[in-house]
Formats: structure tokens, sequence, C-alpha cells
């Protein structure tokens, strides 16, 4: 006879037929092919995919290239200072997106690989259908234990009226290899739901990682976004800096410059002042001792064409300050002017033996 143990023993588990993951479970029904539909849905999906993450790599190289190119000019019309802060950022910048487009080549492989494994073995089965058919099989097989259970308790009994013994012994022997048939294919059924739950959780946490690996690379993206969006902004607020310091500077520069010519100036009036005073002064003791008139007037025009003339002297000789001043503001300037100088007084003191050296001897 067969023990309740055994039976009990044999059920399933309750919540067999529930979860949500990809996997395969078999039963008595054998796997069909794949869909078409399905596998062609995959397919564009994937190459959708592959589109955007090639798109994302282009526009990574363009972003390092535009870097490089930035890094380049800047670091032209940068001093030493400057320019190292500058390599330091350029370089922080390029490690980035080297290794963005490193993850962005690995993401890539990634989805060729799985469109060839779709393109051979097409896509996996969705987790409704696997579970719907987990939970068709497992009706089946309560349904074929209730049955066998039942016909086995309803057979007659040995002592029935009508039946001979060896006819109820056969019966009952029948029915007995048929339970134990039953329960092997329970046992067998068992198996592969075993089978089938743990290819659903190896799959589940399949899923689960490559959630998770997609999801610390989105991070990882605004992470890197930004930082480079902190570093453009520190570098921009550097520039400003340095660009007011210069601006100042500058204004600096102007206005004093703007009161050394001033001072010039006036210095140059009160000059002309002082003679203009002189000039009435002497014309005023000239005209007391001249008694002549024609004299007087000769004299006077005499002292305007004197006035006239020191008037252009002081001009030429404000315009040659001018001109000599931007060539004693520096150290390297005032030598080079007087190198200059002396070599002009050289050129015109020896001017004879050098003119005799060249018609002689370079000239024959």
């Amino acid at each position: 006879q067969l023990d309740k143990g055994d039976v009990t023993a044999l059920s399933l588990p309750a919540n067999a037929g529930h979860g949500d993951a990809d996997g395969s479970i078999c039963l008595d029904v054998p796997e069909g092919t794949p869909d078409p539909q399905r596998t062609k849905a995959a397919i564009e999906h994937l190459h959708q995919k592959i589109l955007k993450i090639t798109e994302q790599i282009k526009i990574e190289q363009e972003a390092r290239d535009d870097n490089v190119a930035e890094y380049l000019k800047l670091a032209n019309n940068a001093d030493k200072q400057q320019a190292s802060r500058i390599k330091q950022v350029f370089e922080k910048k390029n490690q980035k997106s080297a290794q963005t487009i490193a993850q962005l080549h690995k993401k890539l492989e990634h989805y060729h690989k799985k469109l060839k494994e779709i393109e051979q073995n097409g896509p996996s089965r969705q987790p409704k259908d696997v579970f719907r058919d987990m939970h068709q099989g497992l009706k089946d097989v309560g349904a074929n234990v209730r049955s066998s259970i039942s016909s086995f308790n309803s057979g007659p009994g040995p002592g029935g009226l009508g039946s001979p013994k060896s006819n109820t012994l056969d019966s009952h022997h029948n029915s007995f290899d048929a339970i134990l048939e039953e329960l092997r294919e329970i046992k067998e059924s068992q198996s592969h739901l075993e089978d089938s739950m743990e290819d659903l959780k190896a799959q589940l946490q399949r899923d689960y990682t490559y959630m998770t690996q997609c999801l610390q690379e989105e991070r990882y993206r605004y992470e890197r976004l930004e930082e480079q969006l902190n570093d453009l902004t520190e570098l921009h607020q550097n520039e400003m800096t340095n660009l007011k310091q210069e601006l100042a500077s500058m204004e600096e520069k102007v206005a004093y410059q703007s009161y050394e010519r001033a001072r010039d100036i006036q210095s140059c009036l009160t000059g002309v002042t002082k003679l203009e005073l002189q000039q009435q002064q002497q014309q005023v003791v000239q005209l007391e001792g001249v008694e002549n008139a024609n004299a007087r007037a000769l004299l006077g025009k005499f002292i305007n064409v004197i006035l006239a003339l020191m008037a252009v002297l002081l001009v030429f000789v404000s315009t040659i300050a001018n001109f000599i001043t931007p060539l004693m503001k520096t150290r390297m300037r005032i030598l080079s002017t007087a190198l200059l100088v002396l070599f002009l007084l050289f050129l015109w003191k020896h001017w004879d033996s050098i003119t005799y050296f060249l018609e002689h001897v370079l000239l024959p």
C-alpha cells in the first residue's frame, strides 16, 4: 500500500508558480521554435542601442579633440603658472574621456555579443509565458495525482461480489504500478521545476547585475559631467581674475603716463610764460633806450622772430623727448639706445677710414 507520507513528500510547493524572471520551464510540452517577430524586434532594439553607443563614442571623441585644441590654444597664450594649471585640468579631462570611451567600447562589445547570440539562438522566453507554463504543468500534475489516488481508493475490494480474487489482485497491482509511474513523473517534474527555478534565479541575478552596472555607469557619467562643469567654471573664474588684474595694471600704467605727459606740458607752458615775460621786459627796456621808430620796429620784429624760433625749438625738443622717453623706460632699452648712439658716433668719427676701406679693400 501507499502511505500518505509518500504522497505528501512528493507534493509541490505552493508558490512554485509565482515570480518574475526570465527562464525556460519544460514539463511535458516540448520547447517550441523561437518567434520570428520577437527575434526581429529584439535585433532591431539591439541595433538601436549599438547606434546610440556608436554616436556617444563619436561625441566623446569629438569632445576630446576639442579639449586638445582648446588646451593648445590656451597653452600658447599663457605663462608658465597658467600653463601648468591648464595642463592639469586638460590631463584630468583627457583621462575621464579615455575612461568613458573605454566603457562605451565595452558596452558596444557586449551588445554585439548579445546580438550574435540572439541571431543564433533566438530571444529568451518572457517571464509571464514561463510561469504560465509552470502553472499549467502544476495543475496537470495535481490532477494526475488526484485521479490516481481516486482510482486506487475506488477499486473493488478483495471480498466483492461477482468478481474473482485474481482479478482484484491484478487490478490492485495495475493501479499501484500506475501510481508509481505517476510518482516517478512527479519526481521528474519536480526535478525539472527545480532546475528551471535555478535558471530563473541565475537569469534574475544576471539582470540585476546588468541593471546595477547600467545605473553605476549613468551615475558615473553624471558625476563626470558635474566635475567637467566645475572645472570649466573654475577655469573661467581664474581667467576673469587674471583679466581684471591685467586691466588694473594697464589702468595704472595709463594714469602714470598721463600724469607724466601733463607735467611735461605744464613745465613747457611755464617756460613759455617766463620767456614771454622776459621778452616784454626786454622790449620795455630796449624801447625806452631806442629813440628811432624804425629801430624799434626792427627790434620788435627781431624779438618776435626769436620767440617764434624758440617756440619751434621747444616743440622740437618736446617731440624728441617724447620719442626718447619710451627708449629709457627699462634697463635693456637704455643699454640698447646707448650702444646705438656709440655706434653712430664711431661711424661718424671714422667715416673716412671706413670709406677708404670700402673703396680700396672690399671694392677694388
